[in-house]
Parts: structure tokens; sequence; C-alpha cells
């Protein structure tokens, strides 16, 4: 069978180009094909058919398909068949152009043959065509009456037909007689049945009221009652307010807005304001749904080419009908179209002609369904959809079959304000699998940005599922909504990969499900619009699944190589949705707010080697990676945030700007928020930028390594900014360089290898082999030493201080805050410091071998008196702040040991925790008690003396004058 079908093809192929050289007769050529290939070509007019649009051709076409011959050849023609006919899976039919079978309503052709023609209608009437042999085919569209033909922004095919009411004759001019084939649908606007009845006629006033300041400009508008199939009111009387804002500014907050009247019949409203306004407030403004109680103009311009061909760009002054929608029964190639339905009006030389393909495309779905699969062949040109306004929905794809263009065809699906969740392509029956749509112009007509209406070219919903699809090298654009959404149809191991996604006024991708890859797609200006202009960035690509309720995960997904330009960003969607194995790596993103935000559950997920640039926009602070774990409940473990690129850009008009990194956690989710990674990031801020290039709060176990962060914001002096309500951490700070900037720690944290301007430390970290070397310009948490130590039982060693570009060089290098105790202070070397104490300490730490400190490291403390606690090593000095004459200016340690409050008395009362001397020990009372006649002496443990019991904590200090002042 294959080898007569390539013999059969080269026949046709050689004897056509004999044809064109010598001149030879069609039908010649026709028997010569026959005879070449043993199997004949017969007309099915020599069969009888007759092919007038008039006679029964069933018959006929019957007997040709018993025929012995392997091709049937069709001349042009109306074939009319009334009975069920199978075409055999032995025989290939020839379609000559504007040949067509006419299918009687309830008769189905079963097509088993293969079939030769080109695009152009060859099944029409309302019968149905199906195949009982399944195998792969490729098919045309047109085949079933699709229409390629209409202008790429509004589908339009002709603007100057003629229809009168009562009749089915439609005239279109000369020009546009061949754009015209029997069996298409057409869409003739205003030229169906009157509007709804109950739409008062004309449609009442608008209420105008101010928001903003007041001014001395008066702004006039009308509005006019929508009927979702195609009709459209009267306007209103024209509605007037005085002394409103001279400019209208959505930006600056000064609206007018517009309140519809409540109360009456409606499916929506066409919001118009009058010439006499100002530039930015005239002509077509706003179209809402019925449920939409205002619309606000802020002074954003007319809407009129994203405006639906059916609504008037002006205010109407007279009613108009719905769209006459109906199939060309008769007349294509000529001037008079005889219409299977007749008009509601009179339109004369007016009248407007639109192509439908909604039917035409789901009887090519359905016949590959019954083929088991296939291919549509999309060749070039503009296909325009009608959304049903009963359904709100336009094509319905099937399984197993790849829809593919040929020198990109444009799809155009307009919206109808009217209708809400308006999905132009989805599955049949909510499911579907091994399919794909490729090198095809999706385009919602949107061209300005209008108020965002739920518009989804293609969704996929229901719970049976959606599997093993791809979208590949397709543009989608000018959309009002979403261009794809995968949220919901439970969707697995798909990809979308090539595309060009760019003028939406919504988020642009909404993803779901199961082992996707979303790669190497291009977003650009994707906006939230409302009344013609962009008013904040949208989600480029937003993620969560719906398909089961509002706490599915989707997991296993990859978005990457993507390039996101003019302020699109990549989201998680909702607090309670779930993540798992999530990667988002290596997309360049120019964002607005927050470049990449991440919330919800979440579990393995990698934001990696992503170049991102935040240029604020003037009204939004955000951040370029945002994690926010705020509502009770989100866990969060393995997330990593590694090897991305940030250049952060603030207004210059407003100064906002964004941050770089912030992760929020709800404070009771703490625990549950495990394994953090922000790693070797680079981050960096212009345009003196107001918010934290990295902020943390409340999250317990978290590493922060090898990030690279300036800032030219000398006032915004922090580049760890830490907010924390507990002392358990596990943080590890380790080779980050953040010159001239501050970090702050929580405590448990390992904080090693750094490079900064200051350090501020908390309770139980180890600081140790970090680079500190101040800041230039004194800030909002530039108090006190270049590292300080605000807790206990910290080990800070081996650090390098470097007081020689700190604001102040002779400021404390290092210090500890009052209450901190029990830190060990070892090894640092501070230079370049003026002061003639660059460490401050108090009684209870360890301080040894410190490079650049006075007396060898050792400690010096400011009091009136001897300490009363505290070890001390020889060499501590006390600086006396009482000195009078006769004294001294302080003490010195001579004999290293522990420092008590009292000497120990026979026969005296002590209360606990008391520490006394006793000789040349030090004991701490363990009970309150009475003391006995003999004074403890152990030098270890525990001894009872009277009705008290002593521990033996060391050795006594003793403490020596210097320094003597005279008399």
């Amino acid at each position: 069978m294959a080898e007569d079908t390539v013999s059969l093809e080269m026949a046709l192929t050689n004897l056509l180009n004999s044809v064109i050289s010598s001149g030879q007769a069609l039908e010649e050529v026709i028997g010569a094909i026959g005879a070449s290939t043993g199997g004949g070509v017969k007309s099915v007019v020599d069969y009888g058919a007759v092919g007038d649009g008039v006679a029964n051709d069933t018959e006929a076409i019957t007997n040709a398909m018993a025929g012995g011959e392997f091709t049937i050849r069709f001349p042009k023609g109306r074939y009319n068949i009334t009975a069920n006919t199978t075409f055999p899976g032995d025989k290939t039919v020839m379609f000559d152009r504007g040949a067509f079978l006419h299918i009687s309503m309830g008769v189905i052709i079963t097509m088993n043959s293969d079939i030769k023609a080109d695009p152009f209608p060859i099944f029409a009437g309302e019968g149905s065509v199906v195949s009982g042999v399944h195998h792969i085919r490729s098919i045309y569209p047109q085949w079933f009456g699709a229409s390629n033909e209409g202008s790429e922004t509004m589908g339009l095919v002709s603007s100057k037909a003629s229809i009168t009411s009562g009749s089915n004759i439609l005239t279109i001019p000369s020009a546009d007689k061949n754009r015209y084939w029997d069996g298409q649908t057409v869409m003739v606007m205003h030229a169906g049945s009157t509007i709804t009845s109950t739409f008062p006629n004309p449609a009442p006033q608008p209420t105008l009221s101010i928001i903003g300041t007041a001014g001395s400009t008066s702004y006039s508008y009308r509005i006019a009652i929508l009927d979702k199939y195609g009709g459209i009111t009267t306007a209103s009387a024209i509605t007037t307010i005085a002394n409103a804002p001279d400019v209208l500014s959505f930006k600056d907050g000064n609206k007018i807005r517009i309140t519809m009247p409540s109360g009456i019949a409606r499916h929506g409203f066409a919001i118009y304001g009058e010439e006499t306004n100002p530039a930015n407030s005239r002509g077509v403004l706003g179209l809402i749904r019925d449920v939409t109680g205002f619309w606000e103009d802020g002074g954003h311009g007319s809407i009129a080419v994203s405006t639906p061909p059916w609504i008037p760009i002006t205010a109407p002054l007279a009613k108009l009908n719905n769209t006459l929608l109906t199939t060309i029964v008769s007349g294509g190639g000529t001037t008079t179209l005889t219409l299977k339905d007749n008009a509601g009006a009179t339109l004369s030389g007016n009248a407007v002609v639109m192509m439908d393909n909604t039917s035409s495309f789901n009887k090519a779905y359905n016949f590959l369904e019954t083929c088991g699969g296939g291919e549509i062949e999309v060749t070039q040109g503009v296909y325009h959809f009608r959304l049903d306004p009963a359904t709100a929905r336009s094509v319905y794809f099937t399984s197993n079959v790849k829809t593919k263009g040929k020198n990109k065809p444009v799809f155009l699906m307009h919206v109808n304000p009217c209708n809400d969740n308006m999905y132009h392509f989805v599955s049949k029956g909510d499911t579907a699998s091994n399919w794909s749509f490729e090198e095809i112009i999706f385009d919602g007509g949107n061209r300005t940005y209008t108020t965002e209406f739920a518009q989804i070219m293609i969704n996929l919903g229901g719970t049976a599922g959606h599997s093993h699809f791809l979208i590949k090298d397709c543009e989608f654009r000018y959309s009002r909504g979403k261009f794809i959404s995968t949220y919901a149809g439970n969707c697995t191991d798909y990809r979308f990969t090539g595309n060009y996604f760019h003028h939406g006024c919504s988020n642009a991708l909404g993803i779901g499900g199961h082992r996707y890859r979303v790669d190497n797609n291009i977003f650009s200006d994707i906006f939230l619009g409302y009344g013609g202009t962009k008013v904040g960035g949208a989600e480029a690509i937003i993620m969560r699944s719906l398909s089961f309720g509002n706490t599915d995960v989707t997991s296993y997904g990859d978005i990457s190589y993507n390039t996101i330009n003019n302020y699109g960003t990549i989201n998680f969607g909702g607090a309670n949705f779930g993540y798992k194995y999530i990667n988002i790596s290596y997309n360049k993103i120019l964002g607005y707010d927050n470049a990449i935000g991440l919330g919800g559950k979440m579990e393995s997920v990698n934001v990696i080697g992503n170049q991102i640039k935040i240029q604020n926009l003037g009204y939004l602070n955000g951040n370029a990676i945002k994690l926010e774990l705020t509502a009770v409940g989100q866990s969060c473990t393995d997330v990593n945030i590694s090897d991305n690129a940030i250049s952060i850009f603030s207004d210059p008009t407003t100064g906002f700007g964004s941050g770089g990194i912030s992760f929020s956690v709800e404070p009771n989710n703490s625990d549950i928020v495990k394994r953090i990674r922000i790693t070797n990031n680079s981050i960096n801020q212009y345009g003196n930028v107001t918010q934290w290039p990295v902020e943390i709060r409340f999250c317990k176990e978290l590493t922060f390594s090898g990030n690279t962060i300036t800032s030219d914001n000398p006032g915004k002096d922090t580049a760890l900014e830490v907010t924390t309500n507990s002392t358990d951490h596990r943080w590890i700070i380790t080779d980050n360089i953040a010159l001239n900037k501050v970090i702050k720690t929580p405590s448990g944290s390992i904080i090693a290898g750094n490079q900064v301007g200051l350090i501020r430390v908390g309770d139980r970290s180890l600081v140790t082999g970090n680079k500190v070397s101040g800041v230039s310009v004194a800030g909002g948490n530039t108090w006190g030493a270049v590292i300080f130590i605000g807790g206990s039982d910290n080990v800070v060693s081996d650090n390098k201080v470097d007081m020689k570009n700190h604001f102040n060089s002779s400021a404390t290098a290092i210090i500890e805050g009052n209450g901190a105790r029990n830190n060990m202070i070892v090894g640092n070397q501070i230079t370049n410091s003026t002061t003639s104490r660059p460490l401050l300490h108090n009684f209870e730490s360890t301080i040894v071998h410190n490079m650049g400190v006075p007396n060898g490291g050792r400690r010096e403390f400011e009091s009136s008196s001897l300490p009363t606690k505290g070890v001390f090593t020889v060499g501590d000095r006390i600086i006396n702040i009482t000195p009078v004459a006769g004294g001294s200016i302080g003490w010195v340690c001579t004999i290293a040991g522990n420092a008590a409050e009292l000497n120990w008395v026979a026969n005296t009362a002590y209360s606990m925790n008391k520490l006394v001397y006793s000789g040349v020990r030090v004991y701490k009372s363990t009970t309150t008690g009475i003391s006995g006649a003999i004074a403890p002496n152990h030098a270890s443990g525990m001894a009872t003396d009277g009705t008290i019991t002593w521990e033996f904590v060391g050795t006594s200090v003793v403490f020596k004058p210097f320094g003597a002042i005279g008399i």
C-alpha cells in the first residue's frame, strides 16, 4: 500500500509538470495518472453525481466508492449527501478547488479514504464526518470551513457589505469576493436579532464623583448597555461633573468615578468620554461586566484599538442589533452570498463581516479524535474565533493532535466584556493527552492596556487530567487576561518552550501540576492594565495547583532560561499551596517589584543563577527575591537561593527602590523552616535605594555564605538586616563581602571569613576570621563598636579590625554590651585605632592575646571600687572613676583569680549565691543559712559550714593599687 502511494505521488508530480509545459487538458492528465498507476482515477460525475447543490448525489457517490478505481475525483460543485456514507480505506478522494460535500443534518460520513485537497472547504452542512480507521492524518481546518481571511488587529473581512432585514442575501464588495467560500461561518455585525427587550433604551445616566484633589475642570460621560450577543443600546444622556481634577492620574490618585445605574437589566456597559473632555478622557474608555458597579477614569485614554468590533468606538446614537451568526450556503467566490439565516436589520453599505472559525476547528478536532489523532496544519493568515456568549468557550481540542502553524498564522480571539471566565481553547471533556500547539500566534486583540478580564487563551480545567503536551515556538500577545493556565486540569509531563509572550494584562502563565518545564521563553510588557494604561506589573509566571482544592501541591517543575522584560515576575501563588522540587534557574528578569516571589509550603526549591534587574516604578517597593511564609502553618525545607546576580535601581523621581533578598517567616513557623541556603549571590543597589539588600525575619536555620553586597546609599548602612524573637538559631554566615556595611547576626551563629564594615553579635556565636573595616558614614546602625557583642557565651577570635576607614577612628573596635558575659575575646588584631581603649569588656569575659590593645591585650575596666565578681588575669586593670587626693588611679591584678563580694565571717547569715573570700579561695553559697565557727577551706566540690553549703569557685584574685595621687 505504501509503495502504491509513493508511485502515485511520483506519477502525479511528473504528469502535472508535463501538463504545465504542454498545455495538456486536465481530463487527459487524470486519465494518464490512472493509466500510470494501474488503479485508475475517475470522476464521481461518471457515476451520476451532479454537484449542482440541488440533486441528491448520495447514490452516485456510494457507487463510486464501490467501483474499482483507486482514486475518485470530485470536480468543482456542491454534492448533497442525505444518508450515511462510507468512503473506504482503499480509496483516495481528490477534491478540485470549489468542490465540497454538503452533509444533511443527522447524516454521518465515515471517511476512511485518504484525502487529497488544498486548504479550502470540502465538508459543509450540519452532518458530521468521522473515521473508522485509526491512523495519523494531516488535515487542514479549511476542509471544515475555516477561513484565514481578516485583518490582523480586528479580524474584519469586509466593512462595506449590505443586507436587508428579513433577507438571507449578503452583498459584498467585488474586491472581497474571493475571500468567501461556501460552508464558511460568518458574523455580520448588528444584522442579527434585536437586543434583549428588558434592557432600557436609551441607557440610564451614570453617577459621577471625584476621587482625589478638586480642580477647575469639567468632565462629561455617557454609557451604553451591552448585550452579550453583540448588540448595544442607545447611549445615555450626557452626565457632567464640574470642579474636578485638572489632570487625572491613577498614580497620583486623581480620578473620576463613574457609577453605573443599579436595578436595571444588562449584560455589561460601555463607557464613553465626550469630546469636550481633556484629550485622555475622550472616546470609548472602558468596558465592564454587569456585576461591576463602577469604573474610574484616570486619564488613561481611549481603548478604541482594543474594543471588539461589535462595540462602537463612539457613543451610539441609536440601538444596534446583535450579531448575525450564520453560514454561507452558496455564492462563495461571488459578490452575492446566500446565507443560512435571515437578517434582523438592514445595513446598506456599512455591514461589517467577520469569519468565525470555532465550528470548523471543533469539527477538525472531532474528526481527528475518531482517527486516533493526527495533525492540523494551519496555513498563514488570520483565523478569528468567536467566544460563545452562552458558554464563554471557543474551541475544544482533543488528544493526540498536533496543531501546527505554517508561516505563523494568527489566532485572533476578542473578549466578550459581558462574560466572565473566558476560555478560548480548552480540552474536550476537560481531558487531553499527547497534544501540542506549535508555531502559532495567539492574539487577544488588546492593543491597549484595558481593564483586566478573566480571559485565558489556553485553559486546562477539570480533574480528569492532561498529560504529555507541548506548546512550542508560539507567540502569545495582546491578552486581557492570562495566556495559558495549567493551574487546574491535573496537568503532568508538559513543556512550554521557545514561545514569545508579550503585552499581557494579567499573569501571562498560570503554571501548576507535576513534572513540567517552562524554558527558553521570552516575556515582555506583562502589566496589570486599567482603562488603557499600565498601573502595575503582573506575573509572567505564577505557579500553583487547583485541581483538587486550594491546598494542592505542584512538583518537579523547571522554570529556566526564560527572558522576562519590562516588569514581569515569577511567583508562587497562594499561602496554602504546596511546592516541591521546583527549580527556577538561569532566567533573565527585569522586574518592577518582586522579581521572584516564593510562598506557600515549600520543599526542595532552587533559585539559582538568575540575572535580575529591578527598576522601581515609583509607587511600589518590593524585593528581587522574596520568600514569604507569614501565614501560620507554612513550612519550608531545603530552599537554595544561589548564584543570582541582582541589580536594583530606584525611581529617580520618588526615590522608591526595592530590596534584594527578603525572607519573612511567621514567628510560629520558625521551627518548621529548615535548611535555607542563601549563597554566592551578588546584590547591587543604585540610586539611594531605601530597602535593605538582605532582610531575614524569624528564620532559625540558615546558611548565608559567599554573597557580595554593595549599595551606594551610605545612609542605608545595613547589608544583612535580621529580626528575631528567639535565641535558638543555627545560622552559618561565612565568606560574604559587604564592605562599608553592617551585618546583623542572630544568636547561635557561626560568623566566619566575612569582609564587612560592622558586625552585630547576639549570644552563643562563633565570630572568627573576619575582616572588619568600619563604615565611612554614620548611620542608624553604626552606633557602638565595629564588632558589637550584645550577648553572652560567644567566642570572638582571630578577626582583623581595621579602623582606618571608619567614620570615627577613635571609636571602640570591639565592645561588649551591658549584661554581656562569659565571652571569649581572643587573638583579634586591631589596627589604625586612635583610642587608648579599642576593646571594652565586662568583668566575666576572657580577653587574651589580642593585638593592638594596650597592656598586651589585658582587660581594662572602669569602676569606683574593686570588682565583686568575675575572673581576672594578671595585668587586668580597674580604672578608678572617682579618684581623690591621696588615692590611686586604679588597681591592677597581681594574682589571677576570682573576685567576691565579701569576706567570710563566722556565725553570719548569708543568702543563696553569695560570693565570699576565705583565705586564698572564693566560695559561693548554694543554700541560705548561717555560717559556723570554722571557715571553709576545701579546694574542690562542696562543704558545709554551719547551716550553709559552700561551693568552691576558685582561687582569690589579688588587686593592688597603682598610680598614687598626690595630696
